[in-house]
């Protein structure tokens, strides 16, 4: 779909536009970054399992495959893992949804669209509120330059979510190759 009803920065941008998106973050997932996040990670797949070890059996991809990604996404984030039943029910509305049909479009649409609000009022939240954008990624963004000036809030939004997306999407698609 040439033009689509939605952005995805920086995977929808000609080169060399996708680097100057990739930047900022750049710092916040590299290998360092992301190994010191391990026992966090381990808490979080601590608590996952917990949820469901005393009930003797389990749909792997629906009570794990679901929540941990969400749980690790939030953990590197910064965020609280309060959200994660929300974020798992929009991982769910998109999560092999790609027949084409208006019934999956509108139901990707409506999750891509909660995941937006989620991430605009966060925004909001933090413009006013900041954080510690060494361990707030939302703060963190709204300090974020591009060409040295200020990420404008639109494209910090649809970085968010492109980075929500393929986040949870894949590695919840990995999980359940790895029990395949």
């Amino acid at each position: 779909h040439p033009r689509p009803a939605y952005r995805s920065l920086p995977s929808f941008v000609d080169p060399p536009q996708p680097m100057k998106y990739r930047k900022p973050s750049n710092r916040w997932f590299s290998p360092p970054s992301v190994n010191a996040l391990g026992p966090k990670l381990r808490q979080c797949a601590s608590l996952t399992l917990q949820e469901f070890a005393g009930d003797g059996h389990t749909d792997y991809v629906k009570s794990f495959g679901d929540f941990y990604p969400v749980r690790v996404f939030l953990t590197s984030m910064g965020l609280a893992l309060e959200h994660d039943r929300f974020l798992v029910s929009c991982v769910r509305r998109m999560s092999g949804k790609r027949s084409g049909s208006p019934e999956d479009s509108a139901l990707m649409m409506s999750a891509w669209n909660d995941i937006a609000a989620f991430w605009t009022g966060l925004l909001a939240d933090r413009r006013v509120n900041p954080l510690d954008p060494e361990v707030d990624f939302v703060t963190y963004m709204t300090e974020a330059t591009i060409d040295d000036h200020p990420f404008p809030d639109d494209e910090i939004i649809d970085t968010l979510v492109t980075l929500t997306l393929g986040s949870l999407d894949t590695l919840k698609g990995q999980f359940g190759w790895c029990i395949y």
